[in-house]
């Protein structure tokens, strides 16, 4: 899922293929790379998988991703509790978030959310490696899902 994420974006065309797993993205006069970090020094500095940087904006999106299970009765769910790294990767991602949050109210840093960093809940599915589709799944801001962990309503199946 990740690596395939890391290799398309829909019909941007693909352009400069840089070394360390960075690709550079393009469509009219914009331009976006996508850097995968997973296992790198990188992911343990910021606890994300791929970043994505839109040269026009000079804007990041930070996405950690996580692949959804089958219960018994074939529901797809995410158990956090059962996901040893999650912590640590959320812990890092508030710290880019606080960050982040300072820069609200500044012309020019404007976004449909204010925070860079995502969760992105995949569904267990057989990948088209011909698609240049995006992995389905949910992306869920940090702080949307620090919420989500103090409600009740998503305690389980």
């Amino acid at each position: 899922m990740l690596e395939h994420d890391a290799q398309v974006f829909g019909d941007w065309a693909k352009g400069v293929h840089f070394q360390g797993g960075w690709i550079e993205f393009g469509k009219d006069n914009h331009r976006l790379t996508v850097m995968n970090v997973n296992r790198e020094g990188v992911e343990h500095v910021l606890g994300v998988d791929l970043v994505y940087f839109h040269h026009t904006y000079q804007s990041y999106v930070l996405v950690q991703y996580k692949r959804l299970d089958r219960d018994s009765e074939g529901r797809a769910c995410y158990y956090p509790t059962s996901d040893n790294q999650l912590q640590k990767e959320l812990s890092l991602m508030r710290q880019i978030q606080s960050t982040a949050d300072a820069t609200v109210g500044i012309p020019g840093t404007y976004r449909l959310h204010s925070g860079p960093c995502y969760l992105k809940l995949c569904p267990p599915v057989v990948l088209d490696p011909y698609s240049a589709d995006l992995i389905k799944g949910m992306y869920i801001p940090l702080d949307y899902w620090d919420h989500l962990l103090n409600c009740d309503a998503t305690l389980g199946c």
